[in-house]
């Protein structure tokens, strides 16, 4: 095997086939794969396993990245020793008690708004970011308080 591609992969698994769920994974593909967990050692398992999708175009007929196939085909790899991912991060769920909610000023909002979308024109939308997050959160408790 070429040393260029063996970045990364522990190449005595890497010379028999590999196969994500059904397509087979190429020598070279597998030492990307090797190199991204390598050199992004402070992302997440999903965050690398959606740069891994985006690079090898691992994409749905709809679009989407196949990132949960991908994390788990990562997780085989760390596994059987190809490569090794980071320790887990085990952030996800509410197991303990959420921080409470704080009210300020600025979530106190002002008259409610009544008309038809036209009246109220122009009307903007956009996604709420995490630097967004606790503001919306205040709203949203205001207004289920209501």
């Amino acid at each position: 095997m070429d040393s260029r591609f063996n970045a990364g992969v522990n190449t005595e698994w890497a010379n028999s086939s590999v196969f994500a769920r059904g397509t087979e994974v190429t020598i070279e593909q597998l030492a990307l794969i090797g190199e991204i967990v390598n050199r992004y050692d402070c992302l997440s398992r999903t965050e690398l396993a959606n740069t891994v999708c985006e690079l090898l175009d691992w994409v749905r007929p709809n679009g989407k990245l196949k990132t949960v196939a991908c994390r788990q085909f990562l997780e085989q790899l760390d596994e059987r020793s190809v490569i090794q991912l980071p320790v887990r991060n085990r952030r996800g769920g509410k197991k303990g008690k959420s921080a409470p909610i704080e009210l300020t000023s600025l979530s106190a909002g002002s008259t409610p708004l009544a008309g038809t979308v036209h009246e109220l024109q122009p009307v903007t939308l956009r996604r709420v970011s995490s630097t967004d997050d606790r503001l919306f959160s205040a709203y949203d408790h205001r207004h289920k308080r209501t």
